[in-house]
């Protein structure tokens, strides 16, 4: 049987990274017709990055610069108190990367390639004080167990979607925990 995203495999490059860390299927790509997003005929659809089958889980990875986000957020929130801006802040990067995975799936269904356990994995790169920021807005994990609610079950999305069980596990790691997991 025929690979169905050969076309589309490529090195994982992670922003901040020099060296690859690994092998993936490119879901999401800024050149035109070079992601599984465009041979969907998706255009602008968010989705993530990255799509890597690891035994019978399908791993969809998003590459992100939280460290950063969470400034500019920060800035955009300045007038309100710190920890309803975390609050805010955590919200929206929740609802953000829940529709790239909603978006991820709608480009699997196009494509007739419905995984049959799905997993996503959030990667924290750029800069090295990314962890630390992720650490001060999600102290106790607050983060990763609000994107799990959100996919796997149990919070509704702006009130509408319901985490259905699409997505099996949620992990947030680092670029370095990532390179573990793909090369152990």
């Amino acid at each position: 049987m025929s690979d169905p995203f050969a076309n589309f495999l490529e090195p994982i490059m992670l922003k901040g990274y020099p060296e690859p860390i690994g092998d993936a299927y490119r879901m999401d790509a800024t050149a035109p017709n070079r992601s599984m997003r465009d041979h969907a005929g998706l255009g602008t659809l968010h989705c993530c990055d990255y799509l890597k089958r690891l035994g019978d889980d399908t791993a969809l990875i998003e590459d992100t610069q939280l460290g950063q986000t969470v400034l500019d957020m920060a800035d955009e929130y300045h007038a309100i108190a710190e920890d309803k801006r975390h609050q805010y802040i955590r919200e929206r990067i929740r609802r953000e990367n829940a529709l790239k995975v909603y978006g991820s799936l709608l480009v699997l269904c196009r494509m007739q390639q419905w995984p049959d356990r799905c997993v996503f994995w959030l990667v924290l790169t750029g800069e090295t004080g990314t962890a630390k920021v992720a650490r001060n807005l999600s102290p106790n994990g607050e983060l990763e167990a609000e994107l799990k609610a959100a996919l796997i079950g149990g919070r509704t999305l702006d009130g509408t979607l319901k985490g259905a069980g699409l997505v099996a596990d949620v992990k947030i790691l680092t670029a370095d925990e990532l390179r573990k997991l793909l090369n152990p």
